[in-house]
């Protein structure tokens, strides 16, 4: 990503391009957040994912990978051990029709965002049907409700709530954990304006449990309140460090740094919950780490990262400093 040519030397138009490599190859290395290895995932015995699309880590540290081409969740210990799949393509309750999201809540209930079968179905830990979530469709919808990730938003001593991103109706809806009872919705279709949206995806919250919701084609980070208000937003477009080209996930460490994929540049970038730009993830300080369409990711308790690879059909699983 770095763009030594434009941003970092002037050079004149007559130089020639071997002395512009040259002169790149020995400019100062770009700020850099690195991580080691921990282990990849490319699915369990015969069950290889197929572009898979989210993860999360529930109830006693279990790995949940949604293998959305497949229409199924595949499950892992934390040491990447594989336990059991759940979910087969169809429109019956606990079968999935191309899902995209996953969340959990505090009793280890898994949520998957069943795209195109226009709901969330709710599960357990053991990959038992609970309940689903019809999404509401308002007048003048153009397209189905679309739901591509759900979040469960457990602040201590407060009942929980679960934010479902309808992608192609530009917002938000927020319900009721326990009620189901639709209690708002936030955003909707919109160029560059707090609280509106192109095409909202990916979802994770920070210490005091405000949202963070990856934008896509708005190409930033917008950040609510659980409540929903608006603060602030991180990115503009761009391809150089600290801008997006297609951002994708979104998830925050126990320091609040706000990492975020980008899908077309294959990077997964830093950033101070204010939006400041710390670095760019890498196992070398000269290299950043690149990625075959890293879409969502996910930060667990014990400070790993897992980076979902939708067209590199795998999970790459890292430690944070």
């Amino acid at each position: 990503m770095l763009d030594c040519v434009t941003n970092k030397i002037k050079l004149a138009p007559w130089i020639t391009l071997g002395l512009t490599l040259a002169l790149c190859a020995n400019a100062s290395a770009f700020p850099v957040r690195l991580v080691t290895d921990s282990f990849e995932l490319e699915g369990g015995p015969g069950l290889k994912f197929h572009e898979p699309t989210d993860v999360v880590v529930g109830k006693n540290s279990r790995i949940y990978v949604l293998d959305g081409v497949n229409h199924r969740v595949q499950v892992f210990e934390s040491n990447g051990n594989f336990l059991f799949k759940f979910g087969e393509f169809g429109s019956d309750e606990g079968s999935l029709n191309m899902p995209m999201g996953l969340g959990a809540d505090r009793a280890g209930n898994i949520y998957v965002a069943d795209t195109r079968n226009h709901r969330v179905q709710v599960f357990d830990s053991n990959g038992k049907y609970l309940k689903k979530i019809e999404l509401p469709r308002k007048k003048g919808d153009e397209a189905l409700p679309d739901p591509t990730d759900v979040l469960v938003v457990s602040p201590p001593d407060e009942d929980e709530k679960i934010w479902i991103t309808d992608n192609d109706n530009h917002r938000i809806h927020i319900f009721d954990k326990d009620t189901l009872k639709l209690e708002t919705t936030v955003g909707r279709h919109g160029f560059d304006e707090e609280g509106k949206f192109r095409y909202p995806h990916n979802m994770t919250v920070d210490s005091s449990y405000n949202v963070y919701v990856v934008d896509v084609l708005n190409t930033r980070v917008q950040v609510f309140t659980r409540a929903g208000k608006f603060l602030r937003e991180i990115g503009e477009w761009g391809i150089k460090e600290g801008t997006f080209f297609r951002p994708k996930g979104v998830a925050v460490d126990a320091h609040d740094r706000v990492y975020v994929s980008d899908g077309y540049m294959g990077v997964v970038q830093v950033f101070t919950k204010d939006g400041e730009y710390v670095g760019v993830i890498a196992k070398d300080k000269n290299k950043e780490l690149k990625f075959n369409v890293p879409i969502s990711i996910y930060i667990d308790g014990t400070n790993r990262l897992y980076v979902v690879q939708e067209l590199g059909h795998k999970l790459s699983v890292f430690k944070l400093p």
